[in-house]
This record gives C-alpha cells, sequence and structure tokens, in this order.
C-alpha cells in the first residue's frame, strides 16, 4: 500500500493528483499531534509508528524547510530505505 508522509498542504496536493490517475494513499502519516487521527482527503492520518517497511511504499511529501533531512534520520531508524521503499516528492 502507498502511504503519503504530511498532512499539510502540500501532501494533500500530492495525493490529489495521485488520484488524477487513480491512485490513492492508504493512509497519511503526520508528526503534528493536533492532526493524528483526523483525516486528509478522506484518508486517516497516524504516526509514524504506523509505518512497516515490509509493507509500505512512502512517498514524502512535506515542504517545510529542513524537514528532509529529519525525515530521512526517522526513516532510517525505522529501516526504510530512499529509492527502494520511500521516495521524497517535495
Amino acid at each position: 500500500p502507498l502511504v503519503i508522509w504530511g498532512a499539510g498542504q502540500t501532501g494533500k496536493r500530492f495525493a490529489r493528483a495521485l488520484e488524477a490517475h487513480g491512485m490513492r494513499p492508504a493512509f497519511f502519516v503526520d508528526i503534528d499531534p493536533r492532526k493524528i487521527g483526523r483525516q486528509a482527503r478522506g484518508r486517516p492520518i497516524r504516526t509514524r509508528e504506523a509505518l512497516d517497511p515490509r509493507v509500505h511504499q512512502l512517498v514524502v511529501a512535506v515542504g517545510a524547510r529542513g524537514a528532509r533531512d529529519l525525515i530521512r534520520g526517522e526513516l532510517d531508524r525505522l529501516g526504510f530505505r530512499e529509492g527502494e521503499r520511500c521516495w521524497f516528492a517535495a
């Protein structure tokens, strides 16, 4: 299943672009506690602990400056390898 990290404007725009091609994420991941448990584009927003590198294909779509390096470190810790099970779109 496809997962998008980023339930803000960038992630939602990316999801909308995928929907135009018949693809929808299983869920979104975000670190903002105010977003966790809510929905974005009709899909649940979960914590990074919901990610499983053996199961999920992950696209990171976060536009905040400096976020890429922080997220990359977290994904390494979770067992995701960039270019294999995860990609950065923003």
